[in-house]
């Protein structure tokens, strides 16, 4: 079984390398921006009981929210597994506190991609990237 590999819009030339080598199938998303900024999200592909790989990174909050989004609805929609592949995991450095009551990103990871109610999501995250297939191996 090949498994479906998806992308955020700003990960999509990786998602475009990985395709290039040919053992996957393009996963798409239909995705509609409105004039207050919110924006929606649909998988245009039949998920349930596939395997599923989402790349994307956590460059800023908005692309944060758009890959946990789509992890989201993976999982709602019956992928019967999740990769996530984050190349790059905006705030990792900022595990601790400095001051009282700060409000940072202590170990967002878990929080963010470990929550799975089927228990079937598994991620990875590269610091540095030279192929797509480099990355999906680490």
């Amino acid at each position: 079984m090949r498994k479906l590999v998806f992308s955020t819009r700003k990960y999509a030339y990786l998602r475009d390398q990985l395709l290039a080598l040919g053992e996957y199938v393009p996963g798409q998303v239909e995705v509609k921006n409105f004039p207050d900024g919110e924006r929606y999200q649909r998988i245009l592909n039949e998920i349930e009981g596939e395997e599923v790989v989402l790349l994307g990174g956590a460059v800023s909050d908005e692309d944060t929210l758009e890959i946990f989004d789509l992890a989201c609805a993976m999982e709602k929609y019956g992928a019967k597994s999740l990769t996530l592949v984050v190349p790059y995991f905006g705030y990792s450095t900022m595990e601790r506190a400095v001051r009282r009551r700060s409000c940072n990103r202590q170990n967002p990871g878990p929080f963010v991609f470990g929550h799975s109610a089927h228990g079937a999501g598994q991620s990875a995250s590269c610091s540095l990237i030279y192929t797509a297939k480099a990355c999906l191996i680490i």
